[in-house]
């Protein structure tokens, strides 16, 4: 992937968490901090995020599943 582009890759939020574990398993080393940093901004918004949904479509859920 091109250097210049590089950042539209973090706005996934799946990168983090598959970068990680390509460093454990097949570097043999733990991840940079940065995408610890990275997938704990993530886990941190989409926790926010089902705090905000969730409340307000309670009671739509059971018809959805």
């Amino acid at each position: 992937f091109p250097e210049k582009w590089r950042w539209v890759l973090w706005l996934n939020p799946m990168t983090a968490p598959v970068t990680g574990y390509q460093a454990i398993l097949l570097q043999g080393d733990w991840p940079a901090l940065s995408v610890w940093v990275v997938t704990g901004i993530w886990t941190l918004l989409l926790a926010l995020a089902l705090g905000v949904v969730v409340p307000r479509c309670r009671d739509q859920l059971v018809d959805w599943l």
